[in-house]
């Protein structure tokens, strides 16, 4: 199915399986131009997830205009990779994440997200709890849990990954089913 297609079904159905195709094809593309841009395999990572999540945002949101969605995304990459280049050193200090999205505001997308968010390990949970919803800082996450930074960083890449994958499966058996 040709990309356009792909994406006024995501648009109109709101059916994962959709965006989830739009994934398989973009992502690798995606994560290759970040991982040049920042030269870090686990940056390119989590900002390929971002990417995707912005994506998806801006999809149910009306901001694509038809024509060129490998385009719209790989300027999202970029723009959002330049914005981590930008804020490396303040993250790395412990200070605070600009590029984090702000918690949904709709109430069934939260549903959505928290019933997302209960079926990662407890670990990937917390943290993308604390980064996400409560806005705390990685150091201030660190201090929370007693864990160490890096162990933060694990947690937060992880679960990034981990949600990513919950959530693509679960929309699209989910919206199937009709719920």
């Amino acid at each position: 199915m040709p990309e356009e297609s792909l994406v006024e079904k995501f648009q109109t159905t709101g059916e994962m399986k959709y965006f989830a195709e739009l994934w398989r094809r973009y992502a690798g593309p995606a994560y290759g131009r970040l991982l040049r841009l920042l030269g870090d395999r686990a940056a390119a990572e989590d900002v390929t997830s971002d990417t995707f999540l912005r994506a998806m945002e801006g999809l149910r949101a009306g901001k694509y205009q038809r024509g060129n969605f490998a385009g719209w995304l790989f300027t999202i990459a970029r723009r959002l990779g330049l914005n981590w280049r930008l804020s490396a050193a303040e993250r790395y200090r412990g200070g605070g994440d600009r590029d984090r999205p702000a918690p949904p505001r709709d109430p069934e997308m939260r549903a959505q997200v928290e019933s997302v968010l209960n079926q990662l390990a407890d670990e990937h949970r917390i943290a993308l709890k604390l980064l996400y919803i409560e806005r705390l800082t990685f150091k201030e996450i660190a201090v929370h849990q007693g864990w160490t930074m890096k162990q933060v960083k694990t947690h937060v890449q992880n679960g990034r990954r981990m949600f990513l994958q919950v959530w693509t499966g679960r929309s699209s058996r989910t919206r199937g089913a009709g719920v």
